[in-house]
């Protein structure tokens, strides 16, 4: 969001992230964003008074004046710089949803504003139950623009009937260079003993996260995985791990999920875990070496999407759906994505041998980034306005 900022909007621009993992994202961002904490997001879910929330936010951007400045090096009065930035993007992807019962903490950042200058770019939206659809309408009044990046969101926002600007798009991911396939291709032999100039490579997106929101059975979950891995190492694929999301809660770290995968492997030799301290453009590069791409994760799917690998979509929420139908179309879209309800190796390997049978899907992708380019594009036409 932040390099497609840069393209569309006038300089100088200066950036700060509010976040839940402060000394991480300094350290990622150094020179690219200023960072502060996110108390907002860190608390519980907030009350479902409106009313209640504006008074209860009035009440902290005053004890953030009796505050310091800084705590432990880090600025601490995240109510002030929001009231006083030109512009607020939540990101989150698809938290602006009934389905994770937080809805009302995570729209704080735009009820907690004085004026008209929030956006909503390339989100998931919805559905609300009556309570969280009712309190997302009153919290539009310092909305200005809303896209989406499926065409269900879209849907289902128009069907709402609100009173602000709305566009479907692409998710900004679609957008992101990958590193170079030269430097992809030398971590691959360096760091893993992979040479993928040689190799057949399938990338397996496992998530550890799909387990809790889908109320999986854990040993039946892997031994599915356990088993397709088996089936692709037979048939002379190397099977990359990627771990797309690495966190401090343990429910949601891929990387504990690809171990565990890793572990239950009788012959090991064939398959390897993408871990260390990647980049999205460093993981969307060694992605793209692959045959395909089959994932639980959104963006690990983008990624092999965006450069038109074959992809098979694991899904738990909505979000999946609606991609995967507007980048394949209803018919393909619906075959390469697997509920995650009904995952095995028998689904995955079908999965799989359709996703390669479909062939390239080059101008599906070209589209997509378009799509993606046009977020900035309706962020730039409605600031000038």
């Amino acid at each position: 969001m932040i390099q497609g900022a840069k393209r569309h909007l006038p300089e100088p621009l200066q950036f700060e992230l509010h976040t839940n993992d402060p000394s991480y994202d300094r350290w990622r961002l150094a020179g690219i964003a200023d960072v502060r904490p996110s108390y907002l997001t860190l608390s519980p879910n907030h009350p479902s008074a409106l009313g209640f929330n504006r008074i209860a936010y009035a009440g902290m951007r005053v004890a953030e004046k009796i505050l310091p400045n800084t705590l432990a090096g880090y600025p601490t009065r995240q109510l002030s710089a929001l009231r006083s930035a030109d512009l607020v993007l939540p990101t989150g992807g698809d938290i602006f949803t009934s389905d994770y019962s937080n809805l009302r903490k995570h729209l704080s950042s735009i009820v907690s504003l004085d004026r008209k200058k929030a956006a909503l770019i390339a989100h998931t939206i919805g559905p609300f139950t009556k309570q969280d659809e009712d309190y997302f309408r009153q919290s539009l009044e310092n909305l200005f623009l809303i896209t989406v990046r499926e065409s269900e969101s879209f849907e289902y926002l128009k069907s709402l009937r609100l009173d602000v600007p709305l566009y479907q798009t692409a998710d900004v991911a679609f957008g992101l260079e990958p590193a170079p396939a030269d430097t992809c291709r030398e971590i691959l032999l360096s760091r893993f003993g992979v040479d993928a100039t040689q190799q057949k490579l399938v990338a397996l997106s496992v998530s550890e996260g799909v387990i809790r929101y889908s109320k999986l059975e854990r040993s039946r979950y892997f031994s599915e995985l356990t088993e397709f891995v088996r089936r692709l190492n037979a048939r002379g694929y190397l099977v990359l791990l990627i771990p797309h999301v690495m966190e401090r809660n343990p429910n949601n770290n891929d990387l504990i999920a690809c171990e565990e995968l890793h572990s239950k492997l009788t012959d090991a030799r064939m398959c390897r875990i993408v871990s260390g301290e990647f980049s999205a453009a460093q993981f969307k590069g060694i992605i793209g070496l692959t045959d395909c791409l089959l994932g639980a994760r959104t963006h690990a799917t983008i990624a092999s999407m965006s450069q038109a690998v074959p992809t098979v979509s694991v899904a738990y929420s909505r979000k999946a759906y609606g991609i995967m139908s507007d980048v394949f179309g209803p018919k393909l879209g619906a075959e390469l994505t697997i509920a995650a309800t009904d995952l095995s190796a028998d689904a995955l390997e079908a999965g799989f041998d359709r996703a390669i049978s479909a062939g390239g899907f080059g101008e599906a992708a070209a589209r997509m980034k378009e799509l993606a380019e046009s977020n900035y594009v309706r962020l730039a036409d409605a600031l000038k306005s």
